[in-house]
């Protein structure tokens, strides 16, 4: 989005963002190809090709290789709703994590599959309007770098 719209980044989402992918596009480089995924449309309020997705529908990405430990997170996004009243929400961060100890490591398996569910909400259609939604700041998956180990995926 350019710099000067009111959905631009700001220079807080900037400096402390992760995502390798801000601005949704669609390509074979960062998102999963699932058979749930949506697809995208340009809209004249963005100036910009937009993820959709209907219903039972969602995104998927992977979005670092690693986390700072400690660091803090946060997630952030424009939605706009048509057709609903209301749709239930939420991001769930999933690490795959290569486990070099299955005694005494994050889990007794070989690999594990380490969720964190950052954001649970019902977002309201507000008169088809685009609205910011954010996520509570959160720490990913502690200090897993001391972990004998290493994560595949985030």
């Amino acid at each position: 989005v350019a710099s000067g719209s009111e959905f631009a980044l700001t220079a807080r989402d900037v400096s402390y963002g992760f995502l390798k992918n801000p601005d949704f596009a669609m390509s074979f480089q960062y998102w999963k190809a699932i058979s749930a995924a949506g697809d995208t449309v340009f809209d004249a309020d963005q100036g910009k090709e937009v993820a959709r997705l209907k219903r039972n529908r969602r995104l998927m990405q992977n979005i670092v290789a690693e986390a700072i430990p400690g660091e803090k997170y946060q997630f952030a996004f424009w939605a706009k709703l048509s057709g609903t009243d209301s749709v239930k929400t939420n991001i769930i961060v999933r690490m795959r994590f290569e486990n070099d100890d299955i005694v005494n490591g994050p889990c007794r398996r070989e690999i594990c599959n380490i969720f964190l569910r950052p954001l649970t909400t019902t977002i309201e259609s507000k008169g088809r309007q685009w609205q910011r939604i954010v996520s509570d700041e959160f720490t990913m998956f502690g200090n897993y770098t001391k972990w004998p180990g290493q994560p595949s995926f985030i």
